[in-house]
C-alpha cells in the first residue's frame, strides 16, 4: 500500500477476485484512501476478461462472484465502488433472468439490495428502445443488454 502499488502474485480469477474485495475491506478498516476506484476498475477487468462456460452467457458478469464476496462487499461503506461494481454485475442477469444468480440475495441482504437498486436505475437512464425490442447498456461491459 505504501509503495502505491499492489500485487496478489499467482492467484486464480476467483481467488484474485476475492483477494481485491479483501484488499479493499482492509484499506477502509484501517483508513486508507485513494485507491477505491482503481481496485473496482481492477475487479470490473476480472469479470470482463473471464470466460464463463456454456450456459452462462446471461449471468456471465457473475460467474466469478459468489455470496462470500457480496457478504463481504456488504461490509464496505454504502457508495463504495467496490460495492458498486459488484451490484452492477448483476444488472445484466437482473433484466435477462427472472431467477439470476443472486435473486434471493439481491432481496435479502439490505445494503446490497439498495446498491443494486442504484445501479439498475442508472442503466435504465440507458435505455434504447427500437420498433420491437429494448435495451440497456451493460454496466460492467458497455455492450447493449437486450431486454426479453
Amino acid at each position: 500500500m505504501y509503495t502505491g502499488q499492489v500485487n496478489f502474485g499467482e492467484l486464480s480469477v476467483t481467488e484474485s477476485l476475492t483477494a481485491a474485495i479483501e484488499f479493499a475491506r482492509t484499506a477502509d478498516l484501517y483508513g486508507v484512501t485513494g485507491m477505491e476506484v482503481q481496485i473496482a476498475e481492477h475487479i470490473k477487468a476480472l469479470i470482463n476478461n473471464s470466460s464463463p462456460p456454456y450456459g452462462y452467457e446471461f449471468n456471465s458478469n457473475t460467474y466469478l462472484i459468489n455470496l462470500k464476496h457480496i457478504a463481504s462487499a456488504v461490509h464496505l461503506p454504502q457508495a463504495h465502488p467496490v460495492r458498486e461494481i459488484l451490484a452492477a454485475a448483476l444488472v445484466r442477469g437482473y433484466f435477462r433472468e427472472d431467477e439470476h444468480k443472486f435473486v434471493k440475495e439481491s432481496r435479502e441482504i439490505l445494503g446490497f439490495s439498495s446498491n443494486l437498486l442504484e445501479v439498475v436505475k442508472s442503466a435504465l437512464k440507458t435505455l434504447s428502445k427500437g420498433s420491437y425490442e429494448a435495451s440497456i447498456t451493460d454496466p460492467i461491459s458497455g455492450k447493449k443488454i437486450w431486454l426479453k
